[in-house]
């Protein structure tokens, strides 16, 4: 929509141009809410994106609170979210009229009770603070270090040693009452934190009594359910003089000290900063893989990617491990459809992608294995789930056998899951074994007597290009394929870990001119397998 049709709506709406020169369209009007008539300015920054409401200093003081649902104290008015709505330039008369109406709704709040919780709700917002990275859940001291080997971000991360930067406590919902405003002070904050919870502070003045600091840029932290929020006084803007009586106690004769207290302070708050704090935030309520024994077998084209899905939803968390088994080094060819890259050439496979996941989730417990499978049995008798990412048949035989052993002798039984790739990349695979009523690996392939396969996915069967005497087999395809084949079997993982019954086959055609839709199904067993219908 033009400036000019814009210009129109908007004078409907009572809003007109400012007088101000800026360098993108905004208007000063008055939004008619349930607390008065609050004078605001709107910013149209972009046709793309929604615009910007801002209360003006008289807007602000129509409010007569210093803290007040969707607003900050620069005035700004959080209407939305705006990553959830689309704008549609066509139709931006009708989202101006609506973004104004919401507007008006958002502000009108008068309970108080009802305003204390918007707040609560949404503290971490609301409390305006500088952004930190955090990893607690309960009571404790925190420790401000790298949050992986080299790498420049740092957080706070748990500690057993009382000599840490900070403490963490968890409270109950904490908001700000009608005459309340933000915290400016430690001493504002700790009045604040008594009179929301006052277990909590007490909780918080049992750990400084406790800690043995000599640290002065000293942090708390207060995790609530809307979000974790706190202080740092830093001795950075005291004089030498001032800080010469401290310079052998500790944080907590530091953060009591009368005449400190009331110095000014650094509001923060504080996002997730390690891998087990955002699982959640990833899978919701769906169990994600934090306390399985996991064997990846296979650090090729499929398992190098499906090594990182597997970290990124919790392998390697809590008790859980990863280990990951592969013999084949890594070699130039292998590069341009492999997680890894040229530094990694001539390297193991299985190191190098243990190496990167260690660096990158540096909390996550993996390890490796140079090894062929014959020598991994008593890993893989340990394991919850074993992965075949290998795509190769004589892989797949192999573990079918031993799986089909493993489990006639095992209480709780393993997870045996196979990936693979079809066709050149025309269609990747997942599929659990599930004998003895569903199908083994061998069941899957087709009848050992037949040259046909079970189910015609592809419509070509693979080719094989430089195929010498002594040399490596090797199927065409693009990257892309590969990436596919590790999300079908991620996905298919999470899906069967929750219970979802959707199959033990499932398929993705990626090459839709070469494959075919292949429904998900749970495949029986054959009656002739010579596999799982042994006697």
């Amino acid at each position: 929509m033009s400036e000019d049709k814009s210009a129109l709506v908007l004078a409907g709406l009572g809003f007109k141009p400012s007088p101000v020169s800026s360098p993108f369209p905004v208007y000063l009007g008055v939004l008619k809410t349930a607390r008065g008539d609050l004078a605001a300015r709107l910013e149209l920054r972009s046709q793309f994106h929604a615009p910007k409401l801002f209360l003006t200093k008289e807007g602000r003081e129509t409010l007569n609170r210093p803290v007040y649902p969707h607003t900050l104290s620069s005035g700004f008015v959080c209407v939305f979210e705006e990553a959830m709505h689309d704008i549609d330039p066509l139709k931006a008369g009708g989202h101006l009229k609506g973004f104004l109406e919401h507007a008006v709704k958002v502000l009108s709040l008068t309970s108080e009770k009802e305003i204390e919780n918007e707040i609560s709700a949404d503290l971490s917002n609301h409390f305006e603070g500088y952004t930190e990275l955090l990893s607690a859940k309960n009571d404790t001291y925190l420790k401000y270090q790298p949050l992986a080997e080299g790498a420049k971000a740092h957080g706070y991360l748990p500690t057993d040693s009382n000599d840490g930067d900070g403490i963490f406590v968890k409270t109950g919902p904490l908001s700000f009452k009608a005459d309340e405003g933000l915290p400016t002070t430690l001493r504002g904050f700790y009045g604040w934190l008594e009179a929301c919870d006052g277990d909590a502070l007490k909780r918080l003045n049992n750990l400084l009594d406790d800690s043995t600091s000599k640290n002065l840029t000293f942090t708390i932290f207060l995790g609530t359910p809307g979000g974790t929020v706190g202080v740092r006084l830093s001795p950075d803007s005291l004089g030498p003089k001032e800080m010469a009586p401290y310079a052998k106690r500790t944080a907590a004769r530091f953060l009591r000290n009368p005449s400190l207290t009331g110095r000014p302070c650094s509001r923060l708050t504080a996002v997730p900063a390690q891998i087990d704090d955002l699982l959640h935030r990833n899978s919701k309520d769906l169990k994600n893989l934090s306390g399985q024994n996991i064997v990846l077998v296979g650090c090729g084209a499929i398992g190098g990617h499906l090594a990182h899905l597997l970290v990124q939803n919790g392998a390697g968390q809590g008790k859980g491990r990863l280990l990951i088994v592969d013999d084949d080094n890594l070699s130039i060819p292998n590069t341009l459809r492999h997680r890894l890259g040229a530094q990694h050439v001539s390297k193991n496979k299985a190191i190098a992608i243990r190496g990167e996941l260690s660096r990158n989730y540096p909390s996550s417990n993996t390890h490796f294995a140079a090894k062929k499978i014959a020598d991994v049995r008593d890993e893989l008798s340990t394991a919850d789930i074993v992965i075949d990412a290998t795509g190769e048949l004589s892989v797949r035989e192999e573990l079918n056998e031993w799986f089909l052993d493993e489990n006639s002798a095992r209480e709780m039984p393993v997870m045996l899951q196979h990936t693979w790739i079809e066709g050149n990349g025309a269609a990747c695979f997942s599929f659990f074994n599930r004998p003895p009523s569903g199908a083994c690996g061998r069941c899957v392939r087709g009848r050992y007597y037949s040259d046909q396969p079970r189910y015609h996915t592809t419509r070509n069967r693979d080719r094989y290009d430089g195929v010498l005497c002594g040399g490596a087999v090797y199927a065409p395809y693009g990257p892309q394929a590969s990436i596919l084949a590790a999300g079908l079997a991620m996905q298919h993982l999470v899906e069967t870990l929750n219970g979802f019954s959707h199959g033990t086959f499932r398929t993705l055609q990626i090459d839709l001119s070469n494959s075919k839709y292949t429904k998900p199904s749970t495949p029986l067993a054959l009656k002739d397998c010579p596999a799982c219908r042994r006697t």
